[in-house]
């Protein structure tokens, strides 16, 4: 009930309340019947001639009513009045409470206002979201609803962690995994890709597969222009950056006896100037100071006196140079140590330095110079041999028969190509992870060029 009905229906119970009081308070009708001998009420008219008080004016005190005598008539005039006294106290306890409903109910009004201003600044509710398999890499806020190991768990706050955890609610747990069905047919064995049937006029290689049918056509002419692009874009950056070399050194060489005549007035000038200024006292001798050993980098010019760190040596400029350590332009300060160096399997195009280990049919060789040549050999120090084979052992029985095998997987279909610029090659991708037979595109693309001239 709203607080205007409430309001309406108070003041309606109000108004009949006074409506009765008001009928209450009117004289009373003497009553018609008779009296008889037997009758226990006595009225007013039928008293003979005895003095009844008038208790109309003032209500009769408690003396007065015990020294009255006690009369029909008196009884009822004292109901009467006791009667219209107890009206008007429920009538003034009636206003009162009108009063203080109309108080409460204005406060109600108040304290609804609030409570609707309240409502209107809430922020919009949120609902959940459905986000897939949990992933501990993943960023979850308040009512995301996520799947573990087939259950649903719904967040209880923003960043919930790990799940399941304290800020994780189950929502739906796992069913028991249901009965074992029948055994399905076997499946046919999956196809492969046996060539490669290649249109010249179209530049499209499709893959002909085991079972006769044709996979996925890839298509090779956006493949080899963008080839071509790249090799003109590299010829060109090969012949700039000689060009640019050239030119550099050349430059160099021009430059290199005038760098060399001001670097040797540099020193000079700040020679004498120091002894100047030692002999006038102006500032103590400098102190001695270290060279600065750096690690050569192929993209630096260093200046005459430079030390740096090259290949486990240490070496100084002789004269500004670019080149790399071991040149002309530099003198070693510094050698390397020379310790063992595991080199793995022996590989006869290698190139092997004093001290590398290698293997060669089970058996540890170290290398007793620089460029050994084929190992073994007089330039190469057995340190392991090979152990001899074992006996053989005795045949064992034969085994039991094992299990029926599942029925194989769906044969696989390409998805996707992986292809290698650097050797022209491009490898089918199948269906279930697996590589396909590469193919060799380079005469193709030989062809491409020639047919565009170049």
């Amino acid at each position: 009930m709203s607080p205007d009905e409430l309001r309406a229906h108070i003041d309606q119970a109000c108004h009949e309340h006074d409506k009765f009081m008001r009928e209450q308070a009117r004289p009373a009708q003497a009553p018609v019947q008779k009296s008889g001998p037997g009758d226990v009420v006595i009225y007013r008219e039928h008293v003979n001639g005895a003095d009844v008080p008038d208790y109309a004016a003032e209500p009769p005190s408690e003396d007065e009513l015990m020294a009255a005598p006690v009369t029909g008539a008196l009884l009822v005039e004292t109901i009467a009045q006791l009667q219209i006294e107890l009206d008007d106290a429920i009538a003034r306890e009636l206003r009162g409470l009108r009063e203080e409903l109309r108080a409460k109910i204005k406060q109600l009004e108040l304290e609804l206002d609030e409570l609707k201003t309240e409502l209107r600044n809430l922020p919009p509710a949120r609902s959940p979201r459905m986000r897939g398999t949990f992933n501990p890499n993943t960023e979850y806020g308040q009512l995301d609803v996520v799947a573990l190991n087939g259950s649903s768990f719904i967040a209880l706050r923003d960043v919930p962690g790990a799940c399941p955890g304290a800020n994780w609610q189950l929502v739906a747990s796992c069913g028991r995994r249901g009965s074992k069905g029948k055994r399905g047919e076997r499946g046919r064995a999956a196809a492969s890709i046996a060539s490669w049937r290649i249109d010249r006029s179209s530049y499209v290689a499709t893959p002909i597969l085991s079972d006769g049918s044709a996979g996925a056509p890839l298509q090779l002419r956006e493949l080899f222009h963008r080839g071509h692009v790249d090799i003109e874009r590299e010829v060109l950056i090969e012949s700039f950056g000689e060009a640019l070399g050239m030119a550099r050194n050349k430059l160099l060489d021009q430059i290199e006896p005038q760098l060399q005549k001001i670097n040797a007035l540099e020193l000079k000038l700040a020679e004498l100037t120091g002894t100047i200024d030692v002999l006038r006292g102006l500032q103590p001798p400098p102190p001695a100071k270290f060279p600065t050993i750096r690690v050569w980098s192929e993209d630096t010019i260093y200046h005459e006196g430079d030390i740096v760190a090259f290949a486990g040596g240490t070496w100084q400029a002789l004269r500004d140079t670019a080149r790399a350590p071991g040149a002309q332009d530099w003198v070693c300060l510094a050698t390397p140590g020379n310790s063992l160096t595991v080199r793995g399997t022996y590989d006869g195009d290698g190139d092997y330095r004093c001290l590398g280990v290698t293997m060669v049919n089970g058996s540890s060789f170290i290398a007793l110079r620089d460029r050994p040549g084929p190992c073994p050999s007089s330039d190469w120090q057995l340190l392991a041999s090979r152990g001899s084979r074992g006996d053989r052992g005795p045949k064992g029985e034969r085994g039991l028969t094992g299990p029926r095998g599942e029925c194989g997987a769906a044969a696989p279909t390409i998805r996707t190509w992986e292809v290698e610029r650097a050797s022209y090659a491009a490898t089918p991708i199948m269906s279930d992870g697996s590589k396909g037979p590469p193919l060799e595109l380079r005469a193709l693309f030989e062809q491409f060029l020639s047919e565009r001239g170049e």
